[in-house]
């Protein structure tokens, strides 16, 4: 049972490496990666935002009463946010348009390689089921780029907080 685990987990890796390897490689799909990662730093600023700012005007209601600072947290606390979405807004849009791009890329990639392919070879049943799979697999492949750089974003997200959590409680 460990053994097939282990199997599982080696052949996903390859997977993703050669899914990422082939995003890495078409024209478009650097410029995809690049924004998705962006858009996923961008995604970990929010929840950062609304653990950090609240406490900091507490700190300024109740100790200090320094109303420019407090005017700049309030400011921070509400348009920060906003300008980030707006900003992942276009990063997303974008990269919707750089995925279809690529899923045509890499769609036609594929025809072109069957129509290049023997009739012979295309005609045979078991070449057939093979072409399905490989026709269906090809436009999740993109998926693949954005569920790693998902991920990670969760990752950071979480490295983060709790680094921020850490330092703000004495008890840790």
């Amino acid at each position: 049972m460990k053994l097939k685990k282990m199997q599982n987990v080696k052949t996903t890796m390859k997977t993703i490496k050669y899914a990422f390897g082939l995003v890495w490689g078409k024209r478009c799909g650097k410029l995809l990666v690049v924004l998705q990662n962006i858009g996923a730093i961008i995604g970990v600023f929010p929840p950062i935002i609304y653990a950090v700012f609240p406490g900091l005007i507490i700190n300024e209601l109740i100790q200090s009463r320094r109303i420019p600072y407090l005017i700049l947290y309030v400011f921070c606390l509400l348009a920060l946010p906003a300008i980030l979405r707006l900003i992942k807004t276009f990063i997303d849009i974008r990269t919707s348009k750089l995925t279809k791009t690529f899923n045509m890329e890499i769609t036609s990639d594929f025809y072109n390689h069957v129509m290049n392919m023997d009739y012979a070879t295309v005609e045979n049943p078991e070449i057939q089921n093979i072409k399905e799979r490989a026709s269906d697999t090809l436009v999740k492949v993109a998926d693949v780029s954005t569920g790693m750089t998902t991920l990670i974003s969760a990752v950071i997200s979480l490295l983060l907080i709790s680094s921020i959590i850490s330092v703000l409680n004495p008890l840790i």
